[in-house]
C-alpha cells in the first residue's frame, strides 16, 4: 500500500526528459511532440516541438506547471502538418498502453498487478492519495488504432480507472 506524501510535488526536469526522450523513441521526422497545459479555463495551452527539442519542451513543461498549470504530452507521434490539438483521428500509430490511475487505490493496484511490465510511470499527484500514469511499451508499435482502444478500454476496466 503507499504512503501519502506531504512534500509538494514540483516539476523534476531530468525526469521529464527522462519522459519524453522515451516516448519519442523510435518517432519518425515528421512526427512532433504535442503538449497540452490544463488549468480553469476551458480551453488548454498547446505548444509543439520537434522530437529533437526536448530540452525546450522540457523546460515549456517546468515553466508552464510553475505558472499553476497541469502538463499534459499527447502519447502518441503527431504528424507535424496535423492542426494543433490533435483529435483522436489524427493519432495513427500508438507505442505504448497507459494506466491513468487518478482513483482511490487505483495506483496501486496497477503497480502491484504482473500484467504487463511498465516501462515508465509518472506520479501526477500524492494528495489525498497517491495518483500515477504507468505507460507499457508495445514491442511494436499498433497501428490499428480501434484495437488499441479495445485494450485501453480493458485497461481501465481491469484497474478501475479512467
Amino acid at each position: 500500500m503507499s504512503e501519502t506524501f506531504e512534500k509538494k510535488l514540483s516539476p523534476n526536469p531530468r525526469s521529464i526528459t527522462e519522459y519524453l526522450r522515451k516516448l519519442v523513441q523510435n518517432w519518425a521526422e515528421d512526427e512532433v511532440i504535442e503538449l497540452r497545459f490544463l488549468a480553469e479555463k476551458p480551453k488548454p495551452e498547446n505548444y509543439r516541438f520537434e522530437t529533437s527539442q526536448i530540452l525546450e519542451a522540457t523546460n515549456c513543461i517546468v515553466e508552464t506547471n510553475n505558472r499553476g498549470l497541469n502538463a499534459f504530452a499527447v502519447v502518441h507521434p503527431v504528424l507535424r502538418q496535423t492542426p494543433v490539438s490533435a483529435k483522436n483521428k489524427d493519432i495513427k500509430r500508438a507505442f505504448f498502453a497507459f494506466v491513468d490511475a487518478d482513483e482511490k487505490g487505483a495506483a496501486d493496484r496497477v503497480r502491484e498487478s504482473k500484467l504487463f511490465i511498465p516501462e515508465m510511470e509518472v506520479i501526477t499527484g500524492t494528495k489525498p492519495f497517491l495518483r500515477n500514469h504507468i505507460y507499457f511499451r508495445f514491442d511494436e508499435p499498433m497501428n490499428d488504432m480501434l484495437r488499441w482502444s479495445g485494450l485501453q478500454k480493458c485497461l481501465i476496466k481491469k484497474f478501475g480507472t479512467d
